[in-house]
């Protein structure tokens, strides 16, 4: 496996045609995005390394600092906005990973031969690395900043704005928050730092980890303040055993307050300032369309767990390519367009719908009205035709771009859907006649024009991404990585369709969705200790859950169940999912829920479950007098994929509303 350095997720036009290309010559035909903005390149053989490399290295890429005891790459807000605050929050990004990226030549010397390629870094980034005011720097040697030893183990760094926590800020090393005036100009920072995801299984000495404020700095002394940290953890890290190597140990064992103090001391040589105010964070997904803010757009494209193949890779590349875009990764493993002009927005929709690829979860505008229903409870009147209608209709859902055809007792106009909408009369100032869709179940509303995600002008059916899946993530695991103990990455799909169904089973709407992350061990690479609902491997075909993050990411999970096995997770779901649609206060998250309800309490319901209660008639109304009258009725109802009831019902429905149009008349 070869991971990439994106800082901030860019990745160059060149650069992203070049890892497609290679992942077809030397790869297994996939790229993978990661949780930390970059791609993995799977199947590369030893023989091809070098040719890989150099090929990456001679397109503007890097590997260098991907992996090993260094600072990693660093994240940021991947959407391209025109804004001060998102730009100044890459930017920073961008010069905290040139200022902890290794220097050493042997990395060009190896895989091109002693050509260097690299673009020219800002002065206060060259002048913050040699820097040696403090006494902790090497200036002897061609590492100042790591030395010899390098760091006692990974590092992860993430740069973000307030309210922005698509880069899962708490769970790093150093989190970095932009500060601006009232006038959004950026004026320093604020820091967090102890965050981490790894842990060892049946070791309660190892644990997952939230980032917590160390103070401020202003902007002209983040690099030397994020400097003075990775020192610190140099000097001061465990070096003895490497699973309690991380920072977040050395805080734990310190404090907050020695670590600070240490960091004045010795190495900072200055006082941290008050952490300022921050509002609520939110998990932002960028996906669908947007506005850039400079008059080009940029469009957020869900990834299922990252990997990109098949058809999707075509069309993507065939759109990168094409239009000349550059592109960000995202911490959640998906992709963003970027500088689409106006112009390309319909033939880039019709490009990458085609190849399925998902653009949100939001209703979306159609070319006259939206409609909403259920396959199951629509009456005989009302009709859809089978071929036109996507294989992954949900229901309930928006009905988008399909033929519809609808008939009252009194007409029989078509409404088509799929093109112009021939209204004949049926539909006047932008209302449905009540008699013949209100009782069914149906909403019609007018035109609503959004800025994500217009129709396609061709009958193509546009995707949208199930909610479930847009906060989804899972690591790679089998059959890629040797530490995976059981599936995640080719598991979660059929996870993820069974919680539907239970969604479903349990009565909570589509639009409903919890925080789901799987990993084939207890690593953390996919961060479930920050989902509502973790499963982490613990065994062949087994998970521990973890209940009670967060959907803005800002709470830490804790172990609910071992050694649950795959075949028995409805078992747990279930009564877990039923219990919050009944139980849940206002606006209550899944996650919140658990928290409240207790673990005990919630092991209890799991233990005693035997399934949804069933609800009683709302209505004691006998439908059937005679025995024979209910087996004539029940084979009409055959005829048309009913049950007796439901024929009996629609009869009934169609009586009373022929009755209120021949009074209206």
């Amino acid at each position: 496996m070869l991971r990439t350095k994106n800082p901030c997720g860019k990745v160059s036009n060149q650069l992203y045609l070049t890892m497609d290309d290679l992942a077809d010559q030397f790869g297994i035909g996939t790229l993978r995005l990661t949780t930390r903005q970059t791609f993995q390149l799977h199947g590369v053989l030893k023989k091809d390394l070098k040719t890989v490399m150099g090929s990456i290295i001679r397109s503007m890429g890097s590997t260098l600092g991907a992996c090993g005891d260094l600072n990693r790459n660093v994240l940021a807000p991947a959407a391209p906005l025109v804004r001060k605050d998102y730009l100044f929050a890459q930017q920073t990004a961008e010069n905290i990973a040139a200022l902890l990226t290794p220097q050493s030549g042997f990395y060009y010397d190896v895989w091109v031969d002693g050509e260097q390629f690299l673009t020219a870094e800002p002065p206060e980034v060259t002048k913050a690395r040699n820097d040696n005011s403090n006494g902790k720097t090497f200036t002897d040697s061609p590492e100042p900043i790591y030395g010899t030893q390098f760091l006692p183990r990974k590092f992860k760094i993430a740069v973000t704005v307030p309210t922005d926590n698509s880069v899962d800020i708490l769970t790093n090393d150093i989190g970095v928050v932009v500060v601006t005036d009232d006038n959004g100009e950026p004026q320093g920072f604020n820091i967090y730092v102890g965050g981490g995801m790894g842990r060892t299984h049946r070791m309660e000495t190892t644990f997952a980890r939230l980032a917590e404020p160390l103070g401020y700095v202003p902007k002209e002394d983040i690099l030397k303040a994020i400097k003075s940290i990775v020192e610190l953890q140099r000097d001061h890290g465990r070096r003895d055993d490497r699973r309690y190597s991380r920072m977040k140990y050395l805080i734990s064992e310190w404090g907050i307050e020695k670590f600070r103090r240490e960091l004045e001391d010795n190495y900072y040589q200055k006082k941290f300032e008050p952490f300022h105010k921050l509002p609520e964070w939110e998990f932002k997904s960028y996906l669908g369309w947007h506005e850039q803010g400079d008059g080009s757009l940029f469009c957020g494209l869900h990834v299922d767990n990252g990997r990109i193949g098949g058809k999707r890779k075509t069309a993507l590349r065939e759109v990168i390519s094409k239009y000349n875009l550059s592109i960000r990764l995202t911490p959640n493993q998906n992709i963003i367009l970027c500088d689409i002009r106006n112009a390309w927005k319909r033939p880039v929709t019709t490009t990458l719908a085609q190849a399925g690829l998902l653009a949100g979860s939001k209703a979306h505008v159609c070319t006259g009205l939206k409609v909403r229903t259920s396959l199951r409870t629509a009456p005989a009147r009302a009709r859809f035709h089978p071929s036109s209608v996507p294989d992954h209709f949900p229901s309930p859902v928006s009905l988008l771009n399909f033929s519809f055809l609808a008939r009252s007792p009194k007409t029989s106009n078509k409404v088509d859907l799929a093109g112009k909408l021939e209204f004949g009369g049926l539909v006047r100032d932008g209302k449905w006649p009540g008699t013949l869709l209100e009782s069914a179940g149906v909403e019609a509303r007018p035109r609503r024009r959004r800025t994500e995600g217009r129709p396609l002008s061709n009958g193509s059916h546009p995707r949208y991404v199930d909610p479930l899946n847009q906060t989804a993530m899972a690591c790679p695991a089998f059959p890629l990585c040797p530490l995976a103990i059981t599936e995640a990455e080719r598991g979660i799909p059929d996870i993820l369709k069974r919680v539907r169904a239970v969604f479903e089973k349990v009565g909570l709407k589509y639009n409903e969705s919890v925080v789901i992350r799987v990993t084939g061990c207890p690593n953390g690479c996919a961060r479930p200790y920050m989902a509502e609902l973790g499963l982490v491997g613990d065994g062949p075909n087994s998970y521990q859950i973890w209940l009670g993050g967060t959907p803005n990411q800002t709470s830490i999970a804790k172990s609910f169940m071992n050694k649950v096995k795959v075949q028995d997770l409805e078992k747990v779901f279930e009564p877990l999912f039923y219990n919050w649609k009944r139980k849940r206060q206002a606006k209550e998250s899944f996650g919140d829920f658990t928290i409240r309800m207790g673990f005990e309490k919630l092991q209890e319901l799991v233990d005693k479950w035997e399934g949804p209660e069933v609800a009683p008639t709302r209505y004691n109304l006998k439908l059937f007098a005679d025995k024979e009258t209910y087996e004539a009725v029940d084979q009409l109802a055959k005829l048309q994929d009913k049950t007796a009831h439901q024929l009996a019902m629609d009869v009934i429905r169609n009586f009373v509303a022929s009755q209120q149009n021949g009074k209206s008349e």
